[in-house]
């Protein structure tokens, strides 16, 4: 006969170990995770997803335990983002876990949304492309202050024009207008899109001083985004006649 008592108490103590373990674990590897992002050991880093496996996607996903250093809600890909890992790192990430590019931080935004803020300062689009690749819907969404990644790099000239980057400004300008070439190409309609002020991607781009290439390049972007909605209202009407 089983002595239920014996086994309950048994099954409880292996359980309670378990979880213990298992704790202690993720706090090793979030030490870790800290560790390599913070010295951008992009190569430790690598190894370190190798060694988790098949639990990688489980254990670097916003529904995990794992500290980046970031707000809560982030995932890996938010944190390569965040700081500006090599292209091929993020590649690399995101045939590791594809599935995170659609994930949202606290603030409600994406691995792209991220990507994008540190577009003025290293994140390359090369990046962009690889992030909207993965997840293009990214492209149109907004964050908690109605924000899309698109508006977000028109904003980010304030801050190239009024840092102190002086020699590297004329290369960061370039990255920018690239992003923002890229978004506006990759994602038409999200220049016609309005954040909770009600303002689109070409008037902030107006209010931060996006240089003419880019400025431009928006303007005729949304005057066709805009042109197509009316001539797709027109045919409907027409059809309804």
């Amino acid at each position: 006969m089983i002595d239920t008592a014996t086994f309950t108490c048994s099954f409880g103590a292996d359980s309670k170990k378990s979880k213990s373990s298992v704790q202690t674990e993720d706090v090793l590897i979030s030490e870790d995770l800290q560790r390599c992002l913070s010295k951008a050991d992009w190569g430790a880093l690598i190894d370190l997803l190798d060694s988790l496996g098949d639990s990688a996607d489980s254990k670097l996903s916003s529904d995990s335990a794992m500290n980046f250093g970031l707000c809560t809600g982030s995932n890996i890909v938010h944190a390569i983002c965040a700081y500006d890992a090599p292209i091929e790192i993020v590649r690399t990430i995101l045939e590791v876990c594809p599935g995170m590019t659609s994930e949202r931080d606290c603030f409600d935004q994406t691995p792209l949304h991220v990507a994008v803020k540190r577009a003025s300062v290293g994140t390359s689009p090369a990046c962009i492309r690889a992030l909207l690749s993965q997840y293009p819907a990214a492209a149109c969404m907004q964050d908690r202050n109605g924000m899309t990644p698109l508006m977000l790099a028109c904003g980010n000239m304030r801050r190239v024009e009024f840092s102190g980057w002086s020699r590297q400004r004329s290369s960061y300008t370039d990255s920018l207008v690239a992003t923002i070439r890229v978004l506006a190409l990759s994602a038409p309609r999200a220049i016609v899109i309005e954040d909770e002020n009600g303002r689109t991607a070409v008037e902030h781009a107006l209010f931060s001083g996006v240089p003419e290439s880019g400025f431009l390049l928006l303007q005729r972007v949304s005057r066709d985004v805009r042109s197509k909605a009316w001539q797709n209202k027109a045919g409907n009407e027409a059809r309804l006649e």
